[in-house]
């Protein structure tokens, strides 16, 4: 069984071809070999794995509660003993 590649090389040019290639050789370098197995999965079932991204963003935006800091300072007066008139 031959291995899928991530982009389809037999639409690209000579010059994006060696891109390509360079591209994937520098994955494999920098993720080892599971890299390109976490890459293999995504790409077989890149629906579900986009659903649970944006279902636990959507959830963290909406449903769980984050505290927010104040970026007004605070303004209340308090007055000092010598201005009283």
């Amino acid at each position: 069984m031959q291995k899928q590649h991530f982009i389809a090389v037999q639409e690209l040019n000579e010059n994006e071809k060696r891109a390509a290639f360079m591209v994937e050789k520098i994955l494999d370098v920098v993720l080892g070999p599971y890299g390109r197995m976490m890459g293999d999965f995504y790409v077989q079932h890149q629906m579900l794995t986009n659903t649970i991204v944006v279902g636990l963003a959507l959830a963290s935006k909406f449903y769980l509660k984050h505290k927010k800091l104040s970026t007004q300072p605070n303004l209340s007066v308090e007055t000092a003993g010598g201005n009283e008139h």
